[in-house]
């Protein structure tokens, strides 16, 4: 991992919540975290890399990170912006730099839902963040006519769709029985692109919608 300082800040933290609007957090002041917080020396999980970033009280900097929390559970890295991390991102290690589909699994030590670990972002002085990076997978889908048997959560402005659920005995469900793990449809996956045309979600499900067959390119993660 690598440890940067940065100027104080005033957060700011774009994210897509349930509200179908953006939330912009900003926030003036932050605290340190508990020294019991700091990442441990640890065997961590494959695909999982470490990052420890430091504000200082001199300016004010952002953060600079636009977040996907349509999944309550999945705190998940939309673009990165000016600020903080993009000035982590110069000096890291091309495998340690933060990017787009990057999940935050732990910050301070902690896990939590999207909200819990939105929150220690915007207050917590140092921030030690352990961050998965997303299994693109691509899944070619024919529906014959039928639904997909998904329920998925869609907002004007979120760049992708979210599987909330996967109905047992529907299209989904059946077509997953028939294939590897690796090429599953889980919950929690995030549909980003169909037949490669990218946009935001009511695109997206447009796309879905109104073609019999396509490909679906999604990003997955290990969400233990």
């Amino acid at each position: 991992s690598r440890a940067l300082g940065v100027p104080r800040h005033m957060l700011s933290c774009c994210c897509w919540g349930a509200n179908h609007a953006d939330n912009v957090v900003f926030v003036d002041g932050c605290r340190d975290a508990p020294e019991s917080e700091a990442l441990e020396s640890i065997a961590l999980p494959e695909g999982t890399f470490a990052v420890e970033l430091q504000r200082e009280a001199s300016a004010t900097s952002t953060l600079g990170l636009d977040l996907d929390k349509m999944d309550r559970q999945n705190l998940m890295v939309v673009k990165t912006q000016p600020g903080l991390v993009s000035e982590y991102n110069k000096l890291a290690a091309s495998d340690e730099v933060i990017r787009k589909g990057d999940r935050i699994w732990r910050v301070n030590g902690k896990t939590g839902s999207a909200d819990e670990l939105l929150e220690m972002l915007a207050t917590d002085k140092k921030l030690h963040l352990l961050i998965r990076r997303c299994k693109e997978k691509e899944v070619y889908v024919e529906k014959k006519g039928k639904t997909l048997g998904i329920q998925l959560v869609v907002t004007e402005k979120a760049s992708c769709l979210t599987v909330e659920k996967v109905n047992p005995g529907g299209l989904v469900a059946t077509l997953n029985e028939k294939t590897s793990d690796d090429r599953q449809i889980r919950v929690h996956d995030k549909i980003v692109a169909v037949d490669g045309i990218q946009g935001l979600a009511p695109e997206l499900m447009k796309q879905i919608k109104e073609k019999d067959s396509f490909i679906l390119k999604l990003f997955s993660w290990d969400m233990s």
